[in-house]
């Protein structure tokens, strides 16, 4: 067999040793068997670190809902100033879903994150720009529900699809009930 085929298919078994797309003992089998007995280097100290910093990516989206959370319901900021914090950490769970994906890494957590803290931010606004008039927290409401529509054609996640479907529906059903008056 042909040295540089060999290397190739040396190198896609330990990809899928890495992310684990066979079992470890069919890859090791595999790698005895291409490489004709040799030592292959070994790739768990490059998984190690990697997931080191997918956990420390993991824990600083945490930290960013936690002072979502913290920063709408356990401080009195004056209301511009709670709106800009809220928006600055929506585009930082931006920021961090970008990342996560340019580094191959799970992105769908920091994803959610900014779904939710997008809601929150939805609904602060509301309150804050028209305060009272429902027809507008619902408009807004609708747009949140049609971005997870796209995000869950786009991205093919199907909780997201879910979520905008029923979203919409209670929605509407609430438009329905405060206009007509059931």
């Amino acid at each position: 067999m042909n040295e540089t085929r060999k290397k190739v298919i040396i190198q896609e078994i330990i990809y899928w040793k890495r992310n684990r797309l066979l079992p470890e003992q069919y890859c090791d089998y595999l790698l005895v068997l291409y490489s004709g007995g040799e030592e292959v280097k070994s790739t768990n100290s490059t998984r190690t670190t990697s997931r080191k910093k997918a956990n420390y990516l993991y824990g600083i989206v945490v930290l960013l809902l936690f002072f979502t959370l913290f920063l709408n319901y356990f401080t009195q900021f004056a209301d511009g100033l709670q709106m800009g914090l809220t928006y600055f950490l929506l585009f930082s769970l931006i920021i961090c879903t970008l990342l996560f994906y340019k580094k191959n890494i799970q992105y769908q957590f920091p994803l959610i994150g900014f779904t939710i803290v997008l809601l929150l931010a939805t609904i602060q606004t509301a309150e804050y720009m028209a305060s009272g008039q429902a027809i507008v927290l619902y408009v807004l409401l609708i747009v949140n529900c049609v971005i997870w529509l796209v995000l869950g054609k786009k991205l093919n996640m199907i909780y997201f699809l879910v979520s905008g479907i029923l979203g919409l529906t209670v929605i509407f059903y609430f438009i329905v009930r405060l206009y007509i008056n059931f």
